[in-house]
């Protein structure tokens, strides 16, 4: 039985390989929170694909869903803490007025 499992472990599995880039992708990208999201959804995806019938989970498909879950709390933090000094700062108000008039010129 261990030897079994020995071989269904190191066994290649592209979706485990997916996952883990995914899950790195959205850590990677969570300051730019464009990617960050749906690379991480995409990580757990794949790491829930890989899993065969009747067998443990891939141990990559394992640290997919960590990475993905990191990236996708770090997309939503990075996200929410980006409205809201959208939101607060008279900076950001001022420049958006400002192309707001740009803007009604043109059209």
């Amino acid at each position: 039985m261990e030897q079994n499992q020995y071989l269904q472990y190191n066994q290649t599995n592209t979706f485990a390989a997916a996952s883990m880039f995914c899950g790195t992708l959205s850590i990677l990208t969570c300051c730019t929170g464009v990617l960050t999201i749906p690379a991480g959804a995409l990580g757990i995806i794949f790491a829930i694909l890989s899993k065969r019938l009747n067998a443990p989970m891939h141990p990559a498909s394992k640290a997919g869903i960590r990475l993905s879950c990191i990236g996708i709390v770090l997309g939503i933090i990075t996200l929410s803490y980006t409205i809201y000094m959208i939101q607060t700062d008279p900076e950001y108000q001022k420049l958006y007025f400002e192309i707001l008039q740009q803007y009604s010129q043109y059209y």
